[in-house]
């Protein structure tokens, strides 16, 4: 019988997220408190330390509740460092992971789609042994408390595990947009236990034809959809060509836009997608007023998932996140994938959110990651805030 570990934690400076009530960059600051810990759940935050095995970071960290990353693709997680774009004549059969040029700004995203659809195809690709590797990575950063995951629709999780204390929330990722393959996915997810996906993710507009998406939408699952990432995605809704186009002609010369879009605006896909009992929709890089005004309307189940640095790597034009907020949007924060950032560290994408939006006080960036994600994503029972029963999982913010 393995022994109870038992210890405080204090810090000048503690985030406990703990009756926030929704405010608005209220994190529950307190000040020399000790979070004391027992076989791995918090059993009380007090004055004094319970446990004589102590720990205190004093004024070299801040500590906040586990993070929760609410965009994920953990099966690229073998890429050691961003996609290089640069002209190269590999095959599938002969990718290699390169590392990007530092401090360069990528917009040709359809390139980057070629490349990423190589690696998969490609001998290095192995999403399970991709899985297994980050279960090291988070615990080595222990700064995760939950992650949204983009996962393959074959994969079988059991014999996986991304962590003991760490939520991994699946989301098989749909996509089909011709009637026989669509007939095959969705037979393929009625077949698969329920245990093994916590939602569904039909990809995006593109990729994913009307008919896929209304059956996630009827499913009575949560959602995940990436919508309105880039220039390229916005015109081929609204005049059916341009590069998006031309890269899905080359993969099926049959592909037809008017047989596989819902309408020509995002809009027409955040009134679908409003219908699921939960949807995140990834990137929203652009959007009108009027779609931020309808996600504001809709916040209690629907949720816009920024990743800042993934969102830098494709220099796509300012993220609107004042806006967004402003308006009263649900925000969240991801990672997105090792194929557009270097790793999986949610603090690293606060620090560029701060960096990048530097009107917003850190402490709301905090909150999102933190009680805002666990109440969206039903959550809150183990993760979200430090207070006594919730899993004793923290993040230690450097003070910079």
């Amino acid at each position: 019988m393995s022994e109870v570990k038992q210890y405080s934690i204090t810090a000048d400076r503690i985030h406990t997220m703990s009756k926030v009530n929704g405010g608005i960059g209220n994190t529950g600051l307190i000040e020399r408190k000790y979070i004391n810990v027992s076989d791995n759940k918090i059993t009380s935050v007090s004055s004094k330390p319970q446990f004589n095995d102590i720990t205190d970071f004093q004024n070299k960290f801040d500590i906040l509740p586990g993070l929760i990353n609410a965009h994920a693709h953990l099966e690229l997680s073998q890429l050691k460092s961003p996609l290089d774009l640069s002209e190269d004549t590999t095959t599938s059969n002969e990718f290699s992971i390169q590392k990007i040029p530092a401090q360069k700004n990528l917009r040709n995203f359809d390139s980057w789609i070629k490349k990423l659809m190589q690696f998969r195809h490609s001998p290095t690709y192995n999403s399970k042994l991709a899985i297994l590797e980050t279960k090291n990575y988070f615990a080595k950063s222990n700064e995760t408390a939950a992650v949204v995951d983009i996962v393959p629709l074959d994969l079988n999780p059991t014999q996986l595990s991304i962590g003991e204390n760490i939520e991994w929330l699946r989301y098989p990722e749909l996509i089909a947009w011709d009637s026989i393959t669509i007939t095959k996915k969705i037979e393929t997810i009625r077949k698969t236990p329920k245990n093994f996906y916590s939602g569904l993710s039909p990809h995006a507009p593109q990729t994913a034809a009307a008919d896929l998406i209304e059956f996630a939408v009827n499913s009575g699952l949560p959602i995940s959809m990436h919508l309105a990432e880039s220039q390229d995605e916005i015109k081929l809704l609204k005049s059916r060509d341009g590069k998006l186009f031309e890269m899905m002609r080359k993969i099926d010369e049959n592909y037809e836009p008017s047989k596989i879009l819902i309408g020509n605006k995002p809009m027409d896909y955040l009134q679908v997608l409003s219908r699921a009992s939960r949807t995140l929709v990834i990137h929203c890089n652009y959007l009108d007023d009027k779609e931020i005004q309808f996600l504001a309307k809709n916040r209690e189940t629907m949720a816009v998932v920024y990743t800042p640095r993934s969102h830098d790597y494709f220099g796509f034009d300012e993220f609107p996140l004042q806006k967004m907020l402003d308006t009263g949007v649900c925000v969240l924060l991801g990672t997105d994938s090792m194929a557009s950032t270097v790793d999986l560290s949610l603090s690293n994408e606060i620090k560029r959110a701060a960096i990048t939006h530097s009107t917003i006080p850190i402490e709301i960036l905090f909150q999102i990651a933190t009680i805002q994600s666990a109440n969206f994503l039903g959550l809150t029972k183990n993760y979200g805030s430090i207070e006594s029963g919730k899993k004793a999982i923290f993040t230690l913010f450097r003070n910079e």
